[in-house]
């Protein structure tokens, strides 16, 4: 289930959304890493590609130096997917490709719909692969928050909402 969190750091606001994962073998998870597949922005009532189309490491919450982290029995981790600040959408990846900033540009006002295919890995489970939706809300506490709404995607419905 995908999660928004407010940083919690003095500055810019920002709402994460991160997915929570959580361990539930008897054994630990090790050299776990998400990845950003691909990015698709709904339009005309279908699924269109965007420039975000390659593979990129996503951050984990609390260790943005590390791209792999062991999830312990019971220990839960979020993966940050992206934050929204002002109007914009930004993906939690290392690197950041120039190109994000046009692909997943929100005019001011406008509602869009994204998704954001991820893929789970680790040394010792098979990989999971898992589609967020992210639909801006418009206006939230002055002109340029953003209020967004986040949840897993059956990709076999007609519409993401």
């Amino acid at each position: 289930m995908p999660t928004l969190t407010p940083q919690n750091r003095p500055g810019s606001p920002r709402e994460f959304v991160q997915l929570v994962l959580k361990c539930v073998t008897k054994s630990p998870v090790e050299e776990c890493e998400g990845h950003l597949v691909a990015v698709y922005k709904w339009e005309d009532f279908d699924w269109q590609p965007t420039e975000m189309n390659e593979s990129l490491h996503l951050a984990w919450s609390y260790s943005e130096d590390s791209k792999t982290i062991t999830l312990h029995p019971g220990g839960e981790k979020r993966l940050n997917i992206c934050f929204l600040q002002g109007t914009q959408i930004v993906p939690c990846t290392s690197p950041l490709p120039l190109r994000a900033a046009s692909a997943l540009k929100v005019e001011p006002g406008q509602t869009e719909v994204f998704r954001f295919d991820v893929m789970l890995t680790s040394t010792n489970c098979r990989s999971v692969s898992v589609s967020v939706g992210i639909q801006n809300g418009g206006v939230k506490d002055g002109p340029e928050m953003l209020s967004p709404i986040a949840k897993i995607l059956n990709l076999s419905d007609s519409t993401p909402w």
